[in-house]
């Protein structure tokens, strides 16, 4: 019975210590990188903006070569 509460308490460990990894190389740097938006994204949100100030919803956004809504 040791033998098994040592192999649940071992991986139990190793997924703490994943996910601790993981949180580290998530969150380091997270204020610079990525430096900023890609042309796209930006675009997407100035249409969703437009949007919901204006309240017209379209189906099909002509910029940034077209899109659907």
């Amino acid at each position: 019975m040791s033998k098994l509460k040592s192999l649940v308490k071992s991986q139990w460990s190793m997924v703490v210590l994943i996910i601790i990894i993981a949180t580290f190389l998530r969150l380091y740097n997270i204020t610079e990188v990525p430096p900023g938006l890609y042309p796209d994204e930006a675009m997407n949100g100035n249409n969703a903006l437009e949007a919901l100030r204006t309240g017209h919803f379209k189906v099909f956004y002509p910029e940034n070569n077209g899109r659907e809504g």
